[in-house]
């Protein structure tokens, strides 16, 4: 039975990438680990490894794959649609994947935008935490004063009181 064409059955990333290499033929020297690694340029270790789900393929990779086997991005990330790009959706994948890859390049992946502004939240939170913490450290500081001047005055009271009766 031929995976590619029972979709259903493709359940993850790490199967249709070797979908995409073996059907290539046998005879296709890219069909093997090795050959497929160079034609996407990759090691052929990398290519292992993601095909035994070891790490998850990169948005390079996974670019170079599309475009060199004209496979649909969406079918290789989701599993949905045709194994192979149409022109009708290859021109907005490439346009997807090229603003992935430039942000990429720019040191910007899209989870990092939320992870940034979480943190910013953090520090904001943590800033006034902290401004809090001096206060109440303050506060705590006259109150230990204040108490420290009370005992005082009932102690005096006290002595006031032995000197007498002496």
């Amino acid at each position: 039975m031929n995976l590619a064409d029972r979709p259903e059955m493709v359940r993850d990333i790490v199967e249709r990438l070797k979908i995409i290499r073996t059907s290539l033929g046998k005879n296709d020297p890219r069909s093997t680990q090795e050959g497929f690694a160079q034609s996407v340029h990759f090691h052929r270790n990398t290519v292992g490894r993601y095909e035994r789900g070891i790490g998850v393929p990169d948005i390079e990779f996974c670019a170079n794959v599309c475009t060199i086997y004209g496979v649909s991005p969406i079918w290789l990330y989701l599993g949905f649609g045709d194994m192979q790009a149409t022109a009708s959706i290859d021109k907005a994948e490439k346009v997807i994947f090229l603003d992935s890859e430039r942000q990429k390049n720019q040191g910007y992946c899209s989870g990092c935008a939320a992870l940034e502004r979480a943190l910013d939240k953090e520090r904001l939170e943590r800033q006034a935490l902290a401004t809090e913490n001096k206060d109440l450290n303050f506060m705590v500081g006259k109150l230990e004063a204040q108490v420290e001047a009370m005992e005082k005055r009932e102690e005096r009271p006290e002595a006031d009181n032995e000197a007498k009766s002496a």
